[in-house]
């Protein structure tokens, strides 16, 4: 999307220039605009006007606002019936820092959103008794159902047996079935990640993760496989899965595996953690060490920060972004592609971590 050949633009005709990118496909269905920010950059106008251009195309409903993410284009196209969506989420215990409770479903905040945004019925399920809910809710009167993809653990049979269209999210690997999938990818992340380290002169890195945690296992075989890809030692590699104690709270396990750092390694090893809340407890153990995290070379996978810009805690680090936005775009894609496309095809989509931020 090109800005008009002037120097300064009402907010008109930044409204009619993003209406012409959308018209001609130059921005297309459910892509994200540039921030606010950085369209008054290139028009050479105030943030306000920015925003007031926006809200117009919002009213024209070529445009949808998502809070917390951003603003995106509308699919104009209607389908001929209107969808019914239910979106389940597991309310997760002890491996969640409570004040982050919300971050965790980014993903489905941003189907529903969009799902809603174009005029479909969207429910979002939080249980932690999910068969139970599926039973409950007979499953058959919605068009689609999407869940995580553990579910095909806990409810498999249940869901192999509706006539509904089954999608399966926020997974790191294929699980065979009559099913969509969206599976994340963490290795061209995690590749940065060594790359950047290796740039750092770290000839060797501490991998922290968590005991007894199926996400911190295939994320730590992800960081192995970005090693070999990029030709990264795998002996210089040095994990260690911290013990997040009986309410499995991933900070323990964080200040476990800065203990065992502190023991073991010199402060010349680099540090990649496999999840911020990780990384939380790893703070609070150097911390009370009296060591500050940003004389040290550490990159930490999930970027909590961008929910919480004002929390300097979290800004004390660099990140490997978690691609929960893009998996709920992807997801959203997906369920207009399937329902308009009704073939016996059952899709996989792979959603890469590819962003990586070094400014901490």
């Amino acid at each position: 999307m090109a800005a008009p050949e002037k120097n300064r633009y009402a907010e008109r005709d930044i409204a009619l220039d993003i209406e012409n990118s959308i018209v001609e496909n130059k921005l297309a269905v459910g892509s994200r605009l540039d921030t606010t920010a950085q369209l008054a950059r290139r028009y050479l106008v105030s943030e306000k006007t920015v925003h007031r251009a926006i809200s117009r195309l919002v009213e024209r409903k070529l445009l949808y606002r998502v809070r917390g993410s951003g603003t995106y284009v509308r699919n104009n196209i209607s389908f001929s019936d209107r969808l019914n969506v239910a979106v389940f989420v597991c309310r997760p215990f002890g491996d969640m820092l409570a004040d982050f409770f919300s971050t965790a479903f980014e993903a489905e905040d941003i189907l529903i959103e969009g799902l809603k945004a174009q005029g479909h019925r969207a429910q979002l399920v939080m249980t932690n008794d999910i068969d139970y809910e599926m039973r409950r809710l007979e499953l058959e009167r919605y068009d689609v159902i999407v869940a995580s993809a553990g579910f095909a653990q806990t409810s498999g049979r249940l869901l192999r047996s509706i006539n509904s269209k089954v999608i399966l999210i926020r997974d790191d690997v294929v699980t065979p079935g009559p099913w969509h999938q969206l599976v994340y990818d963490y290795t061209p992340g995690f590749r940065k990640a060594l790359e950047y380290l290796k740039q750092q002169n770290c000839r060797d890195v501490f991998v922290a993760g968590v005991r007894g945690r199926l996400v911190s296992e295939r994320r730590r075989d992800a960081v192995y496989s970005a090693a070999e890809q990029c030709g990264f030692p795998a002996e210089r590699l040095h994990y260690y899965a911290g013990d997040p104690g009986a309410m499995n709270i991933y900070a323990l396990a964080g200040q476990d595996c800065a203990k065992h750092y502190l023991n073991c390694h010199s402060r010349n090893t680099g540090i990649l953690s496999l999840s911020d809340f990780i990384t939380v407890g790893m703070h609070d153990e150097f911390s009370r060490n009296n060591i500050d995290m940003r004389e040290l070379k550490l990159i930490s996978y999930d970027k909590l920060q961008r929910f919480f810009p004002e929390n300097p805690l979290l800004n004390q680090w660099s990140s490997i972004v978690h691609p929960a936005r893009i998996m709920g775009e992807q997801t959203l894609r997906m369920i207009e592609e399937i329902c308009r496309r009704d073939e016996p095809i059952y899709r996989v989509f792979i959603v890469p971590a590819t962003e990586l931020e070094l400014d901490g």
